[in-house]
């Protein structure tokens, strides 16, 4: 075999294999639930300055996210906790699979890591928080 023949078996071989990879890649990705996209993440990044301000209304507020199994409630800064709080969220492995929930108890479909919008209102405050927290 010639060294011309050797390269171009060397670079057909590793374009097939490539396209092999790609097969298989694609094929597994759509047995294990398809796409795996966060989501609203271009809209979260969009209005990230509206997190920033949020996250200032939150220290100002003093309030803070307490999780118990479950449970996830707010507590104000003098230790009252506040009512209306809702969730919403998905499981980092299978973002497809959202939820909202206004009664603060994570549903019991949820397991493993989970990415959760914690809110509560009371009267005019606002409190928005994203915790990662583990569904047992």
């Amino acid at each position: 075999m010639t060294p011309k023949l050797r390269w171009i078996v060397a670079i057909v071989g590793l374009l097939a294999g490539n396209v092999i990879a790609m097969v298989i890649l694609m094929i597994s990705s759509g047995v294990h639930g398809g796409a795996q996209v966060i989501p609203d993440y271009y809209e979260r990044a969009a209005h990230y300055d509206d997190t920033i301000d949020q996250e200032a209304a939150n220290r100002a507020l003093g309030w803070r996210v307490a999780v118990d199994g479950r449970r996830v409630t707010v507590v104000d800064a003098s230790g009252r906790t506040v009512g209306g709080v809702t969730l919403a969220g998905y499981p980092r492995a299978h973002a497809a699979q959202r939820f909202e929930v206004r009664d603060g108890r994570v549903p019991a479909a949820a397991h493993g890591w989970l990415d959760v919008t914690v809110t509560a209102v009371r009267g005019a405050e606002r409190f928005v928080q994203q915790v990662a927290l583990e569904a047992p």
